[in-house]
C-alpha cells in the first residue's frame, strides 16, 4: 500500500458491501488497519472500513476488475455541497489515477456511502463509463458479492473546491479539469440543443439553510428580459429538476443570476463564455459574499463572472430576511468583460 497527501493505493484487494475491504495475505493487515484509521481523520478523505485478511483462493472465484474508488459521504440532500465536497473531489481521484481523460473510468467501480434520502447522487453516476456505482452500506452476506481489483484507492484530502490550493487553482490545469468534469456529464446526460445556449436562468429557493431570495424578483424577471432580448427567462427552482435536467437546464443557460448559495455550483455545467451574476445576500442581518465565487468560479477562466454586493446601490436587505436587488446593474453584464479579475 502507498499514501501520499491525498489518497492511498491498495493493489490486490477486493471490495464486499457491507463495508469490508478485504486485503491479500494477513500479514499487510495490521499496516492498513492503521494507515485506514489514520484517513480517517483527515478532513473530506475518509473512508470508515473494517480490514480483515483474505484467502488468495477467492480470486479464483471472484469477478476480477481494474480499479475501485472508494467515496465516503458527509451531506445527504444537498445536490450542491454533494457536488463541490463530494462528486468534484470523486473525479480528481479518479483522474488521478487514470489520467488519460478517454480512459477516465474504464473498468472502474465507485463505492459510494449512500445517504438515507439519495436525491442528488445521480451525480455519481457520470464519473464511470463502464464500471458501476455500488452503495458501501447495502447489507449483504460477504460471500454473495465480493469484487477484486488490481487497486483499491481511497482518501480525497486537499480535492475539495473549499480546500483552496491556490497554485492548483490559478493554473490552466483547473480550467482544463473543470472543463472535462462538465463534459462528462454531458455525456452522460447528452441534449441536442445544447449547442446555442439561450436560456437565462434566474435562481430561487424553496427549501435549505440560510433561505433567502431576491425580494423583487419580478422586477428583475422583466428588466432581463428587456436588456437580453435574445435570451428565453425564467425562474428556476433546482428541487423540481432532476440531476440530468439540472445538468441540460445548465448547459443551455446563457446568463446564470442567483444569490449566493450551493446551487451556484451548478454553474460549473455552464458552457464556455457563459455568464454567471452573483448578488450578496444578508445573514442575520450581515452582508455576505459568494463562498462559491471566493473559492472557485474567480479562477475559471472560460466563463464570466460578476458579482455585485455594494450594500447600496447594489443591494438591500428587505423583510429581514430577502435582498432587494439593483436591475440596472444588468447593463454592466453586456458591455465588461467580467468584473472579478481572474484569481482575485
Amino acid at each position: 500500500m502507498t499514501c501520499d497527501s491525498n489518497s492511498c493505493d491498495i493493489s490486490e484487494a477486493c471490495v464486499a458491501n457491507n463495508r469490508t475491504l478485504f486485503v491479500i495475505g494477513s500479514a499487510s493487515v495490521p499496516i492498513v488497519e492503521r494507515a485506514l484509521l489514520s484517513v480517517r481523520l483527515r478532513r473530506n478523505g475518509s473512508v470508515a472500513l473494517n480490514v480483515r485478511a483474505l484467502d488468495i483462493s477467492i480470486l479464483t472465484t471472484s469477478r476480477r476488475r481494474s480499479k475501485a474508488f472508494l467515496i465516503e459521504r458527509y451531506v445527504d440532500n444537498n445536490c450542491g455541497h454533494i457536488l463541490g465536497d463530494e462528486v468534484w473531489p470523486a473525479f480528481r481521484m479518479m483522474q488521478k489515477y487514470a489520467p488519460n481523460s478517454d480512459r477516465l473510468g474504464h473498468e472502474s467501480d465507485l463505492y459510494v456511502d449512500r445517504p438515507s434520502r439519495p436525491r442528488c447522487d445521480d451525480y455519481f453516476d457520470a464519473l464511470v463509463k463502464n464500471g458501476e456505482v455500488f452503495d458501501l452500506n447495502l447489507k449483504t452476506e460477504v460471500e454473495s458479492r465480493i469484487i477484486c481489483y488490481d487497486h483499491v484507492y481511497f482518501g480525497m484530502s486537499g480535492f475539495s473546491y473549499v480546500d483552496e490550493d491556490l497554485a492548483y487553482l490559478s493554473s490552466p490545469v483547473f480550467s482544463a479539469d473543470a472543463k472535462a468534469f462538465r463534459n462528462k456529464f454531458y455525456m452522460k446526460y447528452p441534449s441536442k440543443e445544447k449547442e446555442n445556449p439561450d436560456k437565462l436562468v434566474i435562481m430561487e429557493k424553496r427549501s435549505g439553510d440560510h433561505l433567502t431570495n431576491i425580494d423583487n424578483i419580478n422586477e428583475l424577471k422583466l428588466a432581463a428580459a428587456r436588456t437580453f432580448k435574445e435570451l428565453d427567462v425564467l425562474i428556476a427552482c433546482l428541487e423540481d429538476y432532476s440531476v440530468g435536467n439540472q445538468v441540460e437546464l445548465m448547459s443551455r443557460t446563457k446568463m446564470l443570476i442567483s444569490l449566493p448559495g450551493s446551487d451556484v455550483m451548478n454553474a460549473i455545467f455552464m458552457q464556455d463564455d457563459s455568464t454567471l451574476l452573483v448578488y450578496c445576500r444578508f445573514v442575520n442581518g450581515v452582508k455576505e459574499n459568494s463562498n462559491e465565487i471566493r473559492l472557485w468560479f474567480r479562477y475559471l477562466v472560460h466563463l464570466r463572472v460578476f458579482e455585485f454586493c455594494s450594500e447600496f446601490p447594489d443591494v438591500r436587505l428587505e423583510d429581514n430576511r430577502n435582498v432587494w436587488i439593483n436591475v440596472t446593474r444588468l447593463n454592466d453584464t453586456k458591455y465588461e468583460q467580467r468584473l472579478i479579475p481572474h484569481g482575485r
